[in-house]
């Protein structure tokens, strides 16, 4: 039977609008590809290995200078990171949440996780080190055990690229990273700087009186332990002193 031009330009419409949905369907779809608490990601020349506390997934991952890359990594209970680079070096890593806010005026990143072994814990995740000019130290934290805040420069370091190094942190350790979008806001420009920038003049505000009261904290421990070494040698001197009274007594 004989087909048409007509007849055949029909045919092959109607078979491109059946092939190029699937076409369409298998590139939009992603790979998956699913872990548990149990699988390690080992990086043996620097003696780290990298794991999860829960469930969960990444799309892609690569290990290469010593940093494993994850793309979509997701982990149960948290949001899904886009990028992440995380690294070890004599030092165990087991990661156990990541929270992220990225409403218009506030962003914030936290990663929690145990380490085990003093060494160093090495993360990126996509974010630059620097905020409109300000110091790394206003808007990252890193936190050990809940209570123990390190410095920077002291506990841990960041590069221009956003990589954040902590050095010998053992136990549940905390990183924090926040910004204020009222930075540099192009909406604002024609107000005084004073209110551009309200946000951030709170937060260093709020800043200076935390490290104040941690510091005026640390003076007051100081100045009672001093008070505590002078009673004590106090009392050594006069229990000295009340036994040799009482050997002069005996003789």
């Amino acid at each position: 039977m004989a087909i048409s031009s007509k007849s055949a330009v029909g045919v092959a419409i109607i078979v491109s609008l059946c092939i190029f949905p699937c076409l369409c369907v298998s590139t939009q779809a992603q790979t998956v590809i699913p872990f548990q608490p149990s699988d390690q990601f080992e990086i043996p020349s620097s003696n780290g290995d990298i794991n999860f506390a829960v469930n969960g997934s990444y799309s892609f991952a690569t290990f290469e200078n010593n940093t494993w890359t994850f793309l979509n990594l997701h982990l149960n209970g948290s949001q899904t990171i886009t990028k992440f680079m995380v690294s070890a070096q004599n030092s165990n890593i087991t990661i156990f949440s990541y929270r992220a806010n990225n409403n218009t005026s506030f962003q914030s990143i936290r990663l929690r996780y145990a380490a085990h072994g003093q060494g160093e814990q090495i993360f990126n995740f996509g974010v630059s080190s620097e905020q409109d000019g300000l110091d790394p130290s206003l808007t990252w934290n890193v936190v050990v055990n809940g209570n123990v805040f390190l410095a920077k420069g002291d506990g841990w370091t960041i590069s221009k690229d956003g990589t954040l190094v902590v050095n010998g942190a053992t136990g549940n350790v905390s990183v924090v990273h926040y910004r204020f979008n009222s930075f540099g806001n192009t909406q604002n420009s024609n107000l005084p700087f004073d209110q551009q920038h309200s946000i951030g003049i709170w937060t260093i505000a709020v800043l200076a009186i935390i490290v104040g009261a941690a510091v005026a904290i640390k003076v007051r421990e100081t100045n009672s332990l001093k008070k505590s070494d002078l009673l004590r040698d106090f009392r050594v001197k006069e229990l000295q002193a009340s036994t040799k009274r009482k050997e002069g007594m005996q003789k």
